[in-house]
This record gives C-alpha cells, sequence and structure tokens, in this order.
C-alpha cells in the first residue's frame, strides 16, 4: 500500500521574508530538523518560539499531538511522533507531518519509517547533491506491508518503549 493512500502528508512553513524565532518561551514553539529523535518529541529547553505577531501568519502549518514527522531538507529521514507538549507547534518548511492514518496505526507507521526498510525508501525517494531534498511527491510512493491492524499492534507492543 502507498503512504498517500494511508496518510495525509503536510509540508510545514518558514518564517516570513526578515522574521526570526525567539529564545523567550511562548505558546508557539517552533520544530526545526535538529529537534527531531526518533521518538516522542516532547518540548524541552532547546527550543526556539515564534513570536507572537508572526505566528498568525503561518498558524495553517500547526501540530497536532500524535503526528509523525519527518525530515525532508539536509538531514533526510529523521523521525519523531508529536508530543502533547507540542499539540499546536509550527513546523518548519524542512520537514513534513504525516496525519490521519487509515488502517493503519499510528505507531506502526512510525517503526516502519525507522525500520531498515523504511530508511531505505526514504532515502531512494532524496534528489539533490548539493542540498538533500525529499520530495512529497517521492514520500507518496513509500510502498507500506499490507498487514493486519492485530500483526501493527503485535510489533508495536514489541517495540513500543
Amino acid at each position: 500500500m502507498l503512504l498517500k493512500d494511508i496518510v495525509k502528508i503536510k509540508g510545514g512553513k518558514r518564517l516570513p521574508a526578515g522574521e526570526f524565532l525567539t529564545d523567550i518561551p511562548n505558546s508557539h514553539p517552533y520544530i526545526r530538523v535538529r529537534d527531531l529523535n526518533k521518538t516522542r518529541l516532547e518540548l524541552t529547553t532547546g527550543f526556539q518560539y515564534v513570536p507572537d505577531n508572526i505566528f498568525k501568519k503561518i498558524s495553517l502549518y500547526t501540530t497536532n499531538s500524535g503526528d509523525i514527522l519527518i525530515s525532508i531538507v539536509g538531514t533526510i529521514g529523521l523521525l519523531s511522533i508529536v508530543g502533547k507538549s507540542l499539540d499546536n507547534a509550527s513546523l518548519t518548511e524542512n520537514c513534513v507531518k504525516l496525519i490521519n492514518p487509515q488502517n493503519y496505526l499510528n505507531n506502526y507507521l512510525f517503526y516502519f519509517l525507522l525500520s531498515r526498510q523504511g530508511q531505505k525508501q526514504i532515502y531512494s525517494g532524496t534528489v539533490g547533491s548539493t542540498q538533500p531534498k525529499l520530495p512529497i511527491y517521492n514520500i507518496e510512493k513509500i510502498v507500506i506491508p499490507d498487514i493486519s491492524l492485530s500483526e501493527q499492534q503485535h510489533i508495536v507492543n514489541t517495540l513500543w518503549y
């Protein structure tokens, strides 16, 4: 089954030209590639924030708890699942989020994409040599094994920590 038939794939958003993130905590954390950590992603001291007056301009590009994030520019294929503390965080244009899985467990998709087979497909979809990029149209073509929900749950139960 193709990933595009299982989830919606949505990109993040860069800050408007001339605007900058702040280190002063507010209610708008900004998730960057360097924040992805191969597990559930929670708000920590290393995050930067979108200023309140700028958030309105990029507010359509936020995450929800449970979204799967994939880095698509520079360091390709880093993954995380958005934790509760980053619900409604802004997402960089260098990542995509996978949302609303149909007939697949979110945690199963996450583990598959982290697996050797999933990472191989991610890397094979990468283009560019100077600045590697994983286009959304190549993410859509990732093949996910068609297994039952009970098999998915067994895999998740075995791997989830």
